[in-house]
């Protein structure tokens, strides 16, 4: 048996990941940003970096999870 495949608007998949994000406690702007930015990898066809880290985000079962609240920047400084 093969397994149907289904598809899901963009439009919709952002905001039901933003709708996620802030259910689980982010800010709303910051949640909107995540879910644009998961969503374009995908479009992008950066799957590794899409859809697929939803749930390790918003479980927090990556190592580099999300700290809901904090500013995110870049930094040149090297991780210890």
């Amino acid at each position: 048996m093969s397994e149907a495949v289904r598809y899901i608007d963009s439009e919709s998949l952002r905001v039901f990941v933003g709708e996620l994000f802030a259910a689980g406690g982010m800010r709303l702007q910051e949640a909107e940003w995540y879910a644009e930015t998961i969503v374009q990898a995908n479009l992008w066809g950066i799957d590794s970096h899409g859809i697929i880290r939803v749930r390790l985000i918003s479980t927090g079962s990556e190592s580099t999870r999300l700290t809901v609240g904090r500013r995110t920047g870049l930094s040149r400084k090297p991780r210890r």
